[in-house]
């Protein structure tokens, strides 16, 4: 299967000019040949706690989406803020088909408080998987690299992890260190998704890369916008079989 990791310079809080530059790349990771094309956090707006300016009013971005998948015939993986009825929101990923189905939807279930986040945004409640290529995806977003529980739990359900961030560039290697852990400990792939350029006062260095069960680096993106390509192997059973780590946890490691 292969993968198209969309390392974007997000033009912060501009929804248009993001969408219309993502519809460039997905033409062109289908043009070579990629299952699925996947964007940053937040992926057409940025890191913005200005809820009412990035909002999906009348679910515009998840449409925009649709079409493009169905048009070039591909999964698309994207990030999206949707208001809740209490005035918060919550920080979405979703993946859709090649039909136009959304075939995933994940809310990012640790806001980063020590940014703001955590005043604007709720977290999410609930973890979830699908099949892309008979393949089983999860996703966790950002800030909930450095928790490592709900990796932990969907971890029988997960061959390929997608984590898709705004990762500020005086952190980065952070977000690699944690990216790497999660793959080794779970035993499954990871692929980190980051952008590229300057939202406000924070700066972003890319870095988007992918990891496979032993934690060896098998792609990193540099510090370019720009569509890189992962051909997935799924090995993951067989990695599994060989050293079978997941095997010894107990159901109450995290209520000790």
């Amino acid at each position: 299967m292969k993968i198209a990791l969309c390392q974007t310079d997000i033009v912060f809080e501009d929804k248009e000019h993001n969408l219309k530059r993502a519809e460039e790349l997905i033409c062109e990771a289908a043009d070579n040949g990629a299952v699925l094309a996947l964007f940053p956090e937040m992926s057409f707006t940025g890191f913005s706690m200005n809820t009412d300016v990035t909002k999906d009013n009348d679910c515009v971005t998840e449409g925009r989406m649709k079409g493009l998948a169905r048009k070039h015939g591909i999964n698309i993986g994207f990030g999206r803020v949707e208001k809740c009825d209490d005035m918060l929101s919550l920080n979405l990923y979703e993946i859709v088909d090649p039909e136009g189905e959304i075939i995933l939807t994940y809310a990012k279930r640790h806001p980063f408080s020590y940014g703001g986040e955590s005043t604007v945004f709720k977290g999410g409640d609930m973890v979830k998987s699908c099949v892309i290529d008979g393949v089983p995806v999860s996703v966790q977003i950002c800030f909930d690299l450095r928790f490592p529980g709900g990796f932990w739990k969907l971890a029988d359900d997960t061959h390929l992890m997608i984590v898709p961030a705004n990762w500020a560039d005086r952190r980065v290697e952070q977000f690699k260190a944690l990216l790497r852990a999660r793959a080794i400990e779970n035993q499954y792939y990871v692929i980190g998704l980051n952008c590229v350029g300057q939202q406000g006062k924070v700066s972003y260095n890319g870095q988007s890369c992918v990891y496979n069960p032993k934690g060896e680096e098998l792609l990193s993106c540099g510090d370019s916008e720009g569509v890189y390509y992962f051909d997935f192997e799924d090995d993951v059973s067989k990695a599994r079989e060989k050293f079978p780590v997941i095997n010894d946890r107990r159901d109450d490691e995290w209520n000790m």
